[in-house]
C-alpha cells in the first residue's frame, strides 16, 4: 500500500474515535487485508503529529490519537481531490463512449479498453507510489483539454 494512501487511512480512522497506534494497525488490516509495518505506521502517526492533523495523549503505556481540526480540513481536501478524480474518469468513460458511439450502440467495447484500461492502471500505479493525487488530477484534466480540442476539431 502506498505511503499515502496509508497516511490518509490512518488519518480517516483516527477521525472516528479515539485510538492507539496498534488499534490503527487491525483497523488498516481489516479495511485492507494486509497489516501495515509498525516501521511505517509510527513514524506517519509522528508525522501526522508534527503536521498538526492529530494530537497523541499517553494514557498509562499507551498513547491515543485524536483527530484536530486541522485534521478534519484536510480530510475535506482529500475528500474533495478524490471526488475531483473520480468525477474526471467518469467523464472521461462518457467521453470515450460517445467518441466510439455510432448509430446509439458503442462500436467497440475494446477501444474502450484499450483507451482507458491502461491509463487507469497508470493512476493506480502512481497513487501507490504516493504520486499527490492533485498533480495526478492537474495532468488528466490538461489531456481531457487536448481531448476536447482534437474533438471539436
Amino acid at each position: 500500500m502506498s505511503k499515502g494512501i496509508l497516511k490518509f487511512l490512518m488519518l480517516k480512522i483516527i477521525s472516528e474515535e479515539k485510538i492507539t497506534g496498534y488499534g490503527i494497525i487491525k483497523r488498516v488490516e481489516d479495511h485492507t487485508g494486509n497489516k501495515p509495518s509498525t516501521g511505517s505506521v509510527y513514524p506517519m502517526l509522528k508525522s501526522m503529529e508534527n503536521e498538526g492533523w492529530i494530537s497523541g495523549e499517553k494514557v498509562d503505556d499507551k498513547t491515543f490519537y485524536e483527530i484536530t481540526d486541522s485534521g478534519r480540513d484536510k480530510i475535506k481536501e482529500f475528500d474533495k481531490v478524490h471526488n475531483d478524480f473520480i468525477k474526471k474518469i467518469h467523464q472521461s468513460v462518457v467521453m470515450v463512449n460517445e467518441t466510439f458511439e455510432k448509430g446509439g450502440h458503442l462500436v467497440y467495447m475494446e477501444s474502450i479498453g484499450i483507451l482507458v484500461h491502461p491509463l487507469v492502471e497508470d493512476v493506480v500505479k502512481l497513487l501507490k507510489d504516493g504520486v499527490d493525487p492533485v498533480k495526478i488530477s492537474g495532468i488528466i484534466s490538461k489531456a481531457r483539454d487536448e481531448l476536447k480540442k482534437l474533438w471539436a476539431g
